[in-house]
């Protein structure tokens, strides 16, 4: 990852910020500038996460088929009547939100209702048995997202006696959690995953145990991605 944000990120051009970001960290540092280091991990993950917005219903917040919910979350629905939270999410990680709570300038810490299926979950990875769970189960709810994981998971462990190097690299790439890795690093790598339907694994599988066969497009690969808001509520700085 710190390969792929100095390396990679900083050195190409910025749309949003109309340049380089290594040259303008430079450029800023030679000018006096003193950067503020956030006070917490906590705070890092809040300013690095990727905003949606959602609307609270009475069973918390709803974000990719997944509930989230807490005692705060609740006080929150009804200051805001009905109106849109401001919601920022990990991408690498599915098992808390964290909601805006603009009456008291702070974000609030919202956990997701099935810690079990959540905790260290990848957006990427959820993308995936999400998927696998609506076309094998016809459905997306807890219980055939489980199955999903489950059956996926069997499929990795009987992958790795298979010597073939796309099937190793599948399989690093799913207990990877959707991280980026040096294999998808360049524009042309990314170009040709998302140009072509990619197997988990699964080459010369049984017909009891058929390959899981995955669309991933250039859209799945950016979802692995970083937005960065550089706003923090004043209580937290």
């Amino acid at each position: 990852m710190n390969i792929f944000v100095v390396d990679i990120y900083a050195q190409r051009f910025h749309r949003g910020i109309e340049g380089i970001p290594a040259r303008r960290w430079e450029e800023a540092m030679r000018s006096g500038f003193s950067p503020r280091v956030p006070p917490s991990a906590e705070d890092l993950s809040i300013l690095l996460g990727r905003v949606t917005q959602r609307v609270i219903q009475h069973y918390g917040v709803q974000f990719c088929s997944l509930r989230y919910n807490s005692s705060e979350l609740t006080l929150l629905r009804t200051r805001l009547k009905g109106e849109k939270a401001k919601v920022k999410y990990h991408p690498a990680d599915l098992s808390r939100l964290y909601v805006y709570d603009p009456f008291d300038n702070r974000y609030i810490d919202v956990p997701a209702l099935d810690q079990e299926y959540t905790q260290g979950l990848s957006l990427w990875k959820h993308r995936i048995i999400r998927r696998v769970a609506r076309s094998e189960y016809d459905a997306v709810d807890l219980v055939a997202l489980g199955r999903a994981k489950r059956k996926i998971q069997e499929i990795v462990e009987a992958g790795r006696s298979r010597k073939r190097l796309s099937t190793r690299k599948h399989i690093a790439r799913w207990e990877a959690s959707g991280k980026p890795t040096r294999q998808m690093e360049s524009e042309q790598e990314v170009g040709e995953i998302g140009d072509e339907p990619l197997a988990l694994i699964g080459e010369g599988a049984s017909d009891a145990q058929p390959p899981v066969i995955l669309d991933l497009d250039l859209e799945d690969l950016e979802e692995e991605g970083w937005d960065v808001s550089y706003e923090l509520p004043r209580g937290r700085s």
